[in-house]
């Protein structure tokens, strides 16, 4: 196995850039290691490319095989092995000009994915090497789908190359920080992944209702104080109607009356104006109690409260 620490002073002497320990924090987050082999398309139905480890092929393991297994500590060492003897390289000798530690370890990265036959194709390279150093960096962005369809684990990988690209380390740690909450990992398995979990502010319960407050006073219009005075009287009022409902409930048959006994049949009221269709109510149906007469007819219901008619 290499010495990665001897090749990292050789890189500096010959003043080549350096894989960065941001890099490294990329790659592990998004390939995430499995000891196992399995196909990274659907594993299930072997469908895919064999990998294991971090992201491992074929390519970097000649006689990987199903039923192959790699433990953490050797695919740590092989990781920044194959960084700098093969991927590493391949970004050098397809870029033409200057990078800084981080613009190469970004680099390294995608490369590391997506491979160096493509990205000796890509947009990316021919806007970096004719020096457009920001349409290079949103050409990251390209490189987000897998089988034709964009996946939002790609998505974020890419933007975190893309953030270590322009330098911009504040980005870079808010992506991986995000990548801990139940986040699967996604790199050369190209798995389906899911939306992060997104970060919440830490507020007091006393500051997330007045916050809850002020929200919902300025969606409706109202001070809070209105609001706290109008959700009052719409509690009382449901209080009372709650009252009034469980009241009518308890009716004794004496004062039962029709249309009491056309709501609990489930018949809406009707207009004075709209025509209703009616059937001879049926003489079988006995009912104990004293009722007083009931019409003739009923409007036409399929089972309680379904109108048909």
């Amino acid at each position: 196995m290499a010495d990665t620490f001897t090749d990292a002073i050789d890189a500096r002497s010959e003043g080549r850039p350096m894989f960065s320990q941001e890099g490294l924090d990329i790659l592990r987050t998004f390939e995430g290691f499995r000891p196992d082999a399995y196909y990274d398309l659907d594993n299930k139905k072997k469908k895919g490319k064999l990998t294991v480890g971090y992201g491992f092929t074929d390519n970097d393991i000649p006689d990987l095989r199903p039923g192959y297994r790699i433990d953490k500590g050797r695919a740590e060492q092989m990781l920044p092995d194959l960084i700098n003897r093969k991927y590493g390289p391949s970004v050098l000798d397809s870029v033409k000009v200057p990078l800084n530690d981080q613009q190469y370890s970004a680099l390294t990265s995608l490369v590391y994915n997506i491979g160096p036959t493509n990205f000796a194709k890509s947009t990316l390279l021919k806007k970096l090497n004719s020096g457009d150093f920001e349409g290079a960096a949103e050409q990251f962005r390209v490189w987000n789908k897998a089988g034709g369809k964009t996946l939002g684990g790609l998505v974020k990988r890419r933007e975190a190359e893309e953030a270590l690209f322009n330098g911009d380390t504040q980005t870079l740690g808010a992506i991986l920080e995000q990548q801990k909450f139940g986040m699967p990992k996604l790199g050369k398995d190209l798995s389906e992944a899911t939306t992060p979990m997104p970060d919440f502010p830490v507020m007091t319960p006393e500051e997330t209702g007045a916050a809850t407050a002020e929200r919902i006073a300025q969606e409706v219009g109202m001070t809070p104080e209105e609001r706290g005075v109008a959700a009052a009287e719409k509690i009382a009022k449901g209080i009372e109607q709650a009252a009034a409902e469980e009241a009518a409930a308890d009716i004794k048959p004496n004062q039962f009356n029709i249309e009491q006994f056309t709501k609990l049949l489930g018949g809406p009221k009707k207009k004075k104006d709209e025509e209703e269709e009616t059937i001879p109510f049926a003489s079988s149906v006995s009912f104990s109690g004293n009722l007083p007469n009931i019409p003739s007819g009923l409007p036409r219901t399929s089972g309680l409260g379904r109108r048909t008619g």
